[in-house]
């Protein structure tokens, strides 16, 4: 394991434990570099309702505090604290339930039936498989074998209708 990846591990199950004190969800947490150095990106959410700019504010500043004191990152890197948007990343199991008929965009690590992409709608999640429906075929799809996984916001359900003048 590379020495940042333990410092990440560790700083995960911190910000797993802040997160679950404030009553948050924490749906994923990156540690990458980027061209302007390296990012801890924490995205959290709160059933029902979402989160506001205060709950990421807040969040963020007990997260930075802890991992100061704790002194576990030993790399410079930005915080960066927010909900996870409309295209929600899927990673847990549960995450693929509460998302059961809405479109999502899987890659996996290997082709699976000559394929490493897949989006469409999600009819099933279990512990260890997840179903998704394509251009009226099915597919099962290993949980393990998902490299990175979201829901596929689809503008055209949710448009508002004109107004009359």
């Amino acid at each position: 394991m590379k020495s940042h990846e333990k410092f990440f591990a560790e700083a995960e199950g911190i910000i797993n434990g802040i997160a679950e004190h404030e009553g948050l969800d924490l749906v994923d947490v990156e540690y990458q570099r980027e061209p302007g150095g390296w990012v801890l990106r924490v995205l959290i959410d709160r059933q029902p309702g979402g989160v506001t700019i205060e709950d990421c504010t807040g969040i963020s500043r007990q997260i930075g505090d802890v991992l100061e004191v704790k002194d576990i990152i030993a790399f410079p890197y930005r915080l960066e604290v927010s909900s996870p948007g409309l295209n929600r990343p899927l990673k847990k199991p549960q995450d693929f339930e509460l998302r059961i008929g809405e479109t999502v965009n899987i890659a996996l690590l290997e082709p699976l039936d000559g394929r490493k992409h897949f989006k469409g709608t999600l009819t099933g999640a279990h512990a260890d498989v997840i179903e998704v429906l394509i251009d009226g075929h099915d597919f099962a799809v290993p949980l393990a074998a998902v490299k990175k996984a979201h829901v596929e916001y689809d503008f055209s359900k949710h448009k508002q209708p004109k107004k009359k003048h």
